[in-house]
């Protein structure tokens, strides 16, 4: 059980890693299945993965580096 305010700030960041990556196993999936009927809708979801791993590595460096 934490303590302190920084052990619960890195429990939280660490929820926040693990949401990024559960957001990022839906992305895919929505990517696959629409990927043959509507091609767009797929890159629009591959573009978003690419933000949203682009958003979690800023959040693993933050963690490392501040927290």
């Amino acid at each position: 059980m934490p303590r302190n305010n920084r052990e619960y700030l890195l429990r939280y960041a660490d929820q926040m890693d693990n949401d990024l990556d559960r957001i990022l196993q839906n992305c895919k999936r929505i990517s696959e299945l629409y990927g043959d009927v509507h091609p767009q809708h797929a890159e629009f979801f591959i573009t978003m993965a690419e933000m949203l791993i682009s958003t979690q590595q800023t959040l693993k460096d933050f963690r490392t580096n501040f927290m």
